[in-house]
């Protein structure tokens, strides 16, 4: 099985220290252009290179992206969000169940 894809933008601090345990790890790493404020839906090709490349688990850092995840759920994709923040309509600081703030 193929190991799972990072998709990351660098366009912060954060990001970039993710993108480098990544590599550290040798993880597969996908890196968006995209600057602060980044979308997951804005991503140019995304769905199709994901589903070409085979990766089952795809891992996203901070670039939400509602239409894109439902399209990669259908596709069978195992989607992992790795995000904090509290976007105009989509709240990723809170745990979807306790309702907790999440760390950092």
């Amino acid at each position: 099985m193929k190991k799972p894809v990072l998709i990351v933008p660098l366009n912060d601090p954060e990001a970039f220290l993710i993108a480098e345990f990544a590599r550290r790890i040798g993880l597969q790493i996908i890196f968006s252009q995209q600057p602060h404020g980044a979308s997951l839906d804005t991503e140019p090709d995304i769905v199709p290179l994901l589903k070409d490349g085979g990766w089952k688990r795809v891992m996203v850092v901070e670039m939400p992206g509602l239409k894109t995840e439902k399209k990669l759920a259908r596709l069978g994709i195992d989607l992992v969000v790795i995000d904090h923040h509290h976007y105009t309509h989509l709240d990723r600081a809170h745990h979807p169940i306790t309702g907790q703030l999440l760390p950092s």
